[in-house]
């Protein structure tokens, strides 16, 4: 009697574990549906050419100071003995 009550016990959490696993799919492939989905309109974009992201008013001197130096070719130091 008691052997069959923990097999059943044994079965019910077998069967709960199996629908927890699978709803922690559905919810992983939702979450990465809509990470994919946000995300697209990015994949593309070049960022090194992109100045759509700031507003003409809302640039800081910091801004003006990145954007001019941004293309500049890198500059190799050589140590002087």
């Amino acid at each position: 009697m008691k052997m069959d009550a923990d097999l059943t016990i044994e079965e019910q959490k077998t069967k709960l574990t199996e629908l927890q696993a699978a709803n922690d799919k559905k919810l992983a492939d939702a979450k990465s549906y809509m990470l994919e989905k946000t995300l697209q309109p990015y994949k593309n974009l070049d960022w090194k050419n992109s100045d759509g992201h700031t507003q003409p008013g809302n640039l800081t001197a910091m801004d003006h100071i990145g954007f001019a130096f941004r293309n500049w070719p890198r500059i190799q130091v050589r140590s002087v003995r």
